[in-house]
């Protein structure tokens, strides 16, 4: 990460500089947090449908089911994933946004599951 740079995480991470996780019970059951985590949950879900888009235009993503068991293999799925990323972005300029909504009227929350 750089500067304020962060990431949105689950419970099983700690409270850092660069990470901000949805809160643990008890503290889940109080008022306040209850809004928060409702928030980060919402974002949460903005990113599974992302990754559910791009996997249903990226078939090269359905078998990137790998062990990540040092900073060279982390480094590899993160490029993996950006260059499907680029990609995407590239036929958007290419061929215009009518794709993207074209995918968004088929693909259902089925996909995203498998």
């Amino acid at each position: 990460f750089h500067g304020d740079e962060f990431a949105w995480v689950d419970s099983a991470y700690p409270v850092t500089l660069q990470t901000i996780p949805v809160h643990k019970h008890p503290a889940s059951l109080l008022q306040e947090n209850i809004l928060f985590d409702n928030v980060v949950a919402n974002l949460h879900v903005c990113s599974e449908h992302c990754m559910g888009a791009l996997k249903g235009c990226w078939q090269c993503l359905w078998g990137l089911h790998v062990n990540i068991n040092s900073k060279q293999q982390h480094q590899a799925a993160c490029r993996w994933i950006k260059i499907a990323i680029i990609l995407d972005n590239l036929v958007i300029d290419v061929e215009g946004a009518i794709k993207g909504a074209h995918f968004s009227s088929i693909h259902t929350s089925v996909e995203e599951e498998d």
